[in-house]
């Protein structure tokens, strides 16, 4: 890997009860604060109307902003951010949710120092603030694995304190939503071990009620935690 690698940040969209556009033009703007600048910005796109796509025509004049827009599984968050991450090109990929942003303006200066001193690291996971949609913080997380991820004790946190590298990375599984970043870590420590943990504050995780985990109903829940254990029990 090159000392300035390439990172692919990674945003899967939608218009998110009205508040898409919102969230993405506040992510957006902390990603063009980033002292790095060796970056590109994949938004997979999974609306119907043409505002999430119009705000990045506005802000691909300061950045390096590939946008696609994506009809498949409309309303399936997995799918949406696997087609995000086979369009990579970064050596380094970076996964942000729409909602949730770089809290430092550091943060890939010294996410791609840490896996330019440790070559053999494939996944990290970074610690993070999180806070209502005024950016008020209300707490902090640090990061943890779990051998009890697979039953849903994430103590790693959700997919936007993820960074992989661009090395045959692995797919979200795409028939699961609330429970596709448990069983994606968990294939992950199964592939390449417990994940580097960076304990500084990278990102600001937005609590609020149009996010994805406050919609989704019991009954899927369910469905999904009987999937996994099916899956899991039959390895």
């Amino acid at each position: 890997m090159e000392n300035n690698p390439l990172i692919s940040i990674v945003i899967p969209t939608y218009e998110m009860l009205g508040d898409g556009v919102y969230f993405l033009d506040l992510n957006l703007k902390n990603i063009k604060n980033q002292t790095y600048k060796n970056f590109e910005v994949i938004v997979t796109d999974h609306s119907v109307g043409l505002e999430i796509e119009h705000l990045c025509i506005d802000y691909s004049k300061e950045l390096n902003i590939k946008y696609i827009r994506n009809e498949k599984n409309r309303g399936e968050s997995s799918s949406n951010m696997n087609n995000g991450i086979i369009n990579c090109s970064g050596d380094i990929i970076k996964i942000l949710m729409q909602d949730d942003y770089f809290y430092d303006n550091n943060s890939l200066h010294q996410i791609v120092n840490i896996f330019n001193k440790n070559k053999d690291i494939k996944w990290l996971v970074s610690s993070c603030v999180y806070g209502n949609k005024d950016g008020v913080v209300m707490g902090q997380f640090k990061p943890q694995y779990s051998n009890n991820i697979i039953n849903g004790e994430n103590k790693i946190g959700p997919p936007c304190l993820l960074t992989i590298k661009n090395e045959s990375p692995l797919l979200f599984n795409e028939d699961l939503i609330w429970m596709m970043d448990c069983e994606y870590y968990k294939r992950y420590f199964d592939k390449c071990g417990e994940p580097f943990i960076l304990n500084e504050n990278h990102i600001f995780v937005t609590q609020h009620k149009n996010q994805v985990t406050n919609l989704i109903t019991q009954e899927r829940k369910n469905k999904e935690v009987e999937l996994i254990q099916k899956t899991y029990d039959n390895n």
